[in-house]
């Protein structure tokens, strides 16, 4: 029932933007679990060994601004954008890490080059961050916790900006995983409310 109504706001979302005439994207990172580094990591990023899905039902790239061999939305034109992003992330050691872990959705400002998008440092800047998740002790590794990671971002950006999402791991190389197996895990979506 809570994938039909996320696909039914997702078909909203693109048609909102068809009749708007905007740009607009709605797409999900499918990929084996896969240990996060210390410190910020995109989704998605080139060499990663998974897939952006954009295309079928209910995913969309209407504008084409969407580029999904890197994960990255590359802003058509100034205005003002709604971007929404979510990663399901669980626990890869015996014991809890005892760390946080976030979500960012990052900009790397129109002609920069940022290397790492991820990596906090100039120029990319951090838009959003959510899910702020304290992984604490006192489970078995018998059944680890995942943890659904969200954050949603409204303003302005500008023509060339490029965004992207990142997991923030404050624990330990491959402490965390991501858990993107299947296309409702990790998913990245937005649309300019500009005409």
């Amino acid at each position: 029932m809570k994938v039909m109504k996320i696909s039914m706001i997702l078909l909203a979302m693109a048609a909102l933007a068809q009749n708007l005439n905007a740009d607009a994207f709605s797409a999900a990172f499918v990929q084996a679990p896969t240990g996060v580094k210390n410190g910020g990591q995109q989704v998605g990023a080139p060499g990663t060994g998974g897939v952006w899905n954009v295309h079928g039902y209910p995913y969309a790239n209407i504008g084409g601004s969407f580029d999904p061999k890197n994960g990255v939305f590359v802003v058509p034109k100034d205005g003002f954008y709604h971007l929404d992003a979510k990663v399901l992330i669980d626990v890869a050691i015996a014991n809890a890490p005892n760390q946080n872990a976030n979500i960012q959705i990052v900009s790397c400002p129109a002609g920069n080059t940022c290397d790492n998008p991820c990596s906090d440092q100039e120029p990319a800047v951090i838009l959003q961050q959510g899910g702020e998740t304290w992984l604490g002790f006192g489970f078995t590794f018998a059944f680890p916790p995942n943890y659904a990671l969200s954050a949603s971002f409204n303003g302005l950006l500008n023509k060339g900006d490029k965004v992207a999402v990142c997991v923030d791991n404050w624990a330990a190389d491959n402490a965390i995983n991501t858990n993107c197996v299947d296309r409702r895990g990790c998913t990245f979506s937005g649309f300019s409310v500009n005409k």
